[in-house]
């Protein structure tokens, strides 16, 4: 039915039954609720997509790339870590370095410890990082009768599973921080595709994965997606155990040290920080450190 608003100009108001309104109404709901749907998918849907064509590229690295390798460069030395402590137990790396660097030089240093061992000069964290991964590598080497050397392709292609997935969380501990700040599901993953395309992290995701540039921005992005909810609850044991995941990321790199006061102001800043939580954080962390 229709109603006259105003009798001048001869326009009209077109009014509904409340039946008809009702309907409408639950029409417009429905719509709402399945783009709301559609939102919270698309990121998941973004993710795997992102992850399994990461794992495409490297497969074709691992197949037809130099070398046949993921992990080489200084991401072997990083490795070299993990093959040490699963398989000879010494931490000379020597052995290490003539089997991971080759068709590169390997990098031996003029100097030795005490114990005449030859030294790595690379940080050992991204190593125990990567002990999960040489592990299941070792237990596909042997199943696949495969050289048990921490070298074939078990071991590369389960350290691109891996570090694929490690490095690929920093990008979703990113997504959450962003709508915990209060982005829309849309303009969080499109700031979060940005960062990844407009920088170099996804050539450290991509291409050199054994690297620590990506496991460092998980960690961050960890870290501050932890540190940042208003309403976070701070015990001892839940800040030690953060404490030692931002140890451990912070070691990555012996310059990553220079953001301890950056997660210290955001601490001190939190509504519900505590002597018992910062306690916590010191000790987790310095246990991971020393």
């Amino acid at each position: 039915m229709y109603l006259p608003v105003d009798s001048i100009d001869g326009k009209f108001l077109k009014i509904y039954p409340p039946t008809v309104e009702k309907n409408l109404h639950n029409l417009k709901d429905t719509r709402l609720e399945f783009l709301g749907r559609w939102t919270r998918k698309l990121p998941i849907f973004a993710f795997v997509c992102f992850i399994g064509i990461t794992l495409f590229i490297q497969t074709l690295f691992v197949i037809r790339g130099v070398g046949h390798r993921i992990i080489y460069s200084d991401g072997a030395g990083y490795y070299a870590w993990a093959r040490s402590i699963v398989y000879d137990h010494d931490l000379d790396f020597k052995n290490d370095f003539e089997i991971l660097y080759p068709p590169d030089e390997p990098p031996l240093q003029p100097e030795k410890t005490k114990a005449n061992k030859h030294m790595n000069k690379y940080p050992p964290a991204m190593g125990v990082l990567e002990l999960p991964a040489i592990l299941a590598g070792h237990v596909a080497a042997i199943m696949t009768d495969c050289k048990t050397d921490g070298r074939s392709l078990p071991y590369q292609f389960s350290a691109a599973l891996y570090l694929t997935l490690l490095n690929s969380l920093g990008l979703f501990f990113l997504y959450k921080l962003l709508m915990q700040e209060g982005f829309t599901p849309i303009w969080a993953l499109a700031f979060t595709g940005t960062l990844l395309c407009c920088s170099n992290l996804i050539h450290y995701i991509i291409k050199e994965p054994s690297l620590v540039h990506g496991a460092g921005f998980c960690g961050i992005c960890i870290s501050l997606w932890w540190f940042s909810k208003p309403d976070r609850e701070f015990d001892f044991m839940q800040a030690m155990l953060i404490g030692a995941v931002m140890g451990l990321f912070l070691s990555l790199r012996y310059t990553n040290i220079a953001l301890l006061p950056v997660f210290g102001v955001i601490f001190l800043s939190h509504p519900k920080k505590s002597l018992s939580a910062a306690l916590g954080l010191t000790t987790g962390g310095f246990i991971i450190m020393s």
